[in-house]
């Protein structure tokens, strides 16, 4: 189907409603991934089927959260990628080692997969993503205004928009988003749904809550469940004063995925709404939770769980939690958290330090401007936020910029 604006003169709209661009229904699209589940759960044991199996599992756990199925994709990869593994099979077990920040085992799944003849272009997606979760700017090189150039992809097209929210140039974000939405060319709802939940969480991190919303709904729209654009859009109802839609849609999600951070924000919720009893047990079973995670995947919930240990007075188990996180990656939000952590707990000298390395990667992330005040007292300077492109109206239709 063409999209509007892509071969005459009317604006793109931007998110693009169904009418505008269908890609099949969400409900359909689940529904078959569960049938395809089933099928290969009650199979007979082939070759393949295992490794299959992890790749819907771990898809259906990206959409809706529940971890019960995460844990059993990288169970199943674990057990049946041996030595021998195919490049396919390395490189699905790359990915979801990745997605559980087992960082140096996908390293070595994804240059194994290279050695047997994995497409290249799939390789080389999959290791700018691993380098730029693990912190490793220098391989970016020095100059990294490609982040600003248009890319021959939808998938390009959207890591040069993350990249450009860590590099502080939320315009350039918007427009890199837009310009992978004008390459889809699927009838596939997740990639979209995905699309326009990255563009949401650009915005919401950089407190642009109410424009954050729309692009949240367009994904919800696209895939019903995606749980991770349910919760930001919970977070922006609460930011902008929907309390009850915030508290339905956060029980929703804790109800779908029992994500112990999800409960956490149901307690503000509720605290809001006056409900202290309440709020404290949300917290006291969000505590629970997070240490029954941390035991189990420490690497992957490490970092997640600082700023509620944080808001409980925990701040000794939160500033060891990112001490630990440093230690795994170099990504600047790892070196920030520790940062923010080590200030909490009273030490400043190892907060200036953590300030100093982040402020070394010369990126500018919207989390940087939080320490202003730490910078303050650290005598280093935040840089300066001012990246615009003015008008976008002749980028984004009547719902977008």
């Amino acid at each position: 189907m063409t999209q509007a604006g892509a071969d005459d003169n009317r604006p793109a709209p931007y998110p693009l409603s169904q009418s505008d661009y269908s890609t099949t229904s969400g409900a359909i699209y689940l529904s078959n991934l569960n049938a395809t589940i089933e099928a290969l759960t009650d199979a007979d044991d082939t070759a393949g089927r295992p490794v299959e199996l992890a790749t819907q599992l771990y898809h259906r756990y990206r959409i809706l959260g529940r971890l019960t199925d995460g844990e059993r994709a990288l169970d199943l990869v674990e057990q049946n990628v041996g030595p021998d593994a195919s490049a396919t099979a390395l490189l699905r077990r790359a990915s979801i080692r990745a997605g559980f920040h087992r960082f140096a085992g996908a390293r070595r799944d994804l240059e194994a997969a290279r050695d047997r003849g994995a497409p290249a272009a799939t390789v080389d997606r999959l290791d700018r993503e691993l380098r730029l979760a693990q912190g490793e700017y220098d391989s970016f090189g020095e100059d990294w205004s490609w982040a600003r150039q248009p890319a021959a992809g939808f998938y390009d097209a959207a890591f040069r928009g993350n990249v450009s929210v860590l590099l502080g140039q939320l315009e350039t974000a918007n427009l890199q988003f837009f310009r992978a939405q004008q390459q889809y060319r699927d009838s596939n709802p997740f990639p979209l749904a995905w699309l326009y939940t990255q563009q949401g969480i650009a915005l919401v991190r950089n407190g642009e809550f109410e424009r954050a919303i729309p692009y949240l709904e367009a994904a919800l729209q696209r895939v019903p469940g995606f749980y991770v654009a349910a919760e930001h859009l919970a977070e922006c109802q609460y930011e902008t004063g929907a309390l009850e839609q915030a508290r339905l849609r956060y029980r929703q999600v804790i109800e779908q995925t029992d994500d112990p951070a999800f409960r956490a924000a149901l307690a503000k919720v509720e605290e809001a709404l006056g409900n202290t009893e309440h709020a404290r047990a949300l917290r006291d079973r969000a505590m629970a939770d997070y240490e029954r995670l941390l035991a189990a995947h420490p690497a992957a919930y490490g970092g997640h769980a600082i700023d509620f240990l944080i808001e409980q007075g925990r701040v000794d188990r939160a500033l060891a939690l990112a001490r630990q996180n440093r230690s795994l990656r170099a990504d600047i939000g790892s070196r920030i958290s520790l940062a923010v952590a080590a200030q909490a707990a009273g030490e400043e000298e190892q907060a200036c330090r953590a300030l100093e390395d982040a402020l070394a990667t010369g990126l500018n992330p919207p989390e940087l401007s939080d320490l202003k005040g730490l910078s303050e007292g650290c005598g280093v300077t935040l840089p300066v936020r001012s990246e615009r492109l003015g008008s976008a109206a002749g980028f984004f239709g009547e719902s977008g910029e």
